[in-house]
């Protein structure tokens, strides 16, 4: 009995000091500090470790994790690991980069904490190409589709290039991602978003760069801009070229049907466009 009594009285100091944490941690950043976070929430390959990077490199930016690992694990953000990052740099704008999809979780960690979110798309069937460069030059893991090179070279003896292989188990999961952050206006969310696609963002970084922050009430002059673009930063530098996923699949008969007829799954959404963010 006393033991449970314990336990209880345990749960129920521990759940108070983290509602505490995140009401804390929004009254400081808003009203002491004037900090923000930002969420950039990105599909593989599509320049988000160059878009967060330059954000990051802005003055008082610090670039953090909202998950415990990485890997092959869902990058699905972690409620308390969030909450310590915004506390222990309370002082600090930060801004996280993760392929994340939208649910209701997520929607409630945003809120709870204040989060921006940047949601960074590109065409599909060239992010699917860009993975294929990736697993050559970098890893076969990735949380897309789980991949090592003994599978790959298995894949590849048994006829089926990397290209279809990758297309074929990961194209559910962008699918699923563009869908989901398309639908942000049925999810109870209450922040600042804003959509940005890999193509467009390229053809002007500096002026798109200074958009984006504007969309999400952050101010910055074109100077201060230009300079985070101008310095040198830890990104891929992705010199990933447009179209070159589409001309693949014009070889690929079965598979372009395959793509779409996943995509007339959801008829009305052009999955080749700029996500809408309805609120």
């Amino acid at each position: 009995m006393i033991i449970k009594i314990i336990t209880t009285l345990y749960c129920l100091i521990v759940k108070t000091l983290i509602r505490f944490g995140f009401m804390a941690s929004i009254f400081l950043r808003k009203r002491i500090f004037k900090t923000e976070i930002i969420l950039v929430a990105c599909m593989p390959k599509s320049g988000s470790t160059y878009v967060s990077g330059k954000i990051a490199n802005l003055k008082n930016w610090k670039h953090v994790d909202f998950v415990p690992s990485y890997g092959q694990r869902e990058q699905e953000i972690c409620a308390y690991t969030a909450l310590f990052k915004s506390l222990v740099y309370i002082n600090r704008n930060i801004v996280a980069q993760h392929h994340v999809r939208l649910s209701d979780g997520t929607a409630r960690v945003v809120n709870r904490l204040g989060i921006k979110v940047i949601i960074l798309t590109r065409d599909i069937e060239d992010c699917l190409n860009s993975i294929v460069d990736h697993m050559h030059n970098e890893s076969y893991i990735f949380p897309a589709g789980f991949w090592s090179k003994e599978l790959s070279d298995a894949s590849i003896a048994n006829g089926i290039s990397e290209f279809e292989a990758i297309v074929r188990t990961n194209i559910g999961w962008y699918v699923n991602f563009y869908v989901s952050w398309s639908q942000y206006g049925t999810f109870d969310i209450n922040t600042d978003a804003v959509a940005v696609k890999y193509e467009e963002f390229f053809e002007n970084p500096t002026k798109n760069l200074k958009q984006i922050l504007d969309e999400l009430n952050i101010s910055y002059s074109i100077p201060n801009i230009q300079d985070t673009i101008n310095a040198q930063t830890k990104d891929r530098k992705n010199k990933g070229i447009h179209g070159i996923g589409h001309e693949k699949l014009e070889s690929n008969t079965q598979l372009k049907e395959h793509i779409e007829c996943l995509y007339s799954c959801y008829p009305g959404i052009n999955f080749h466009s700029k996500i809408k963010i309805n609120t």
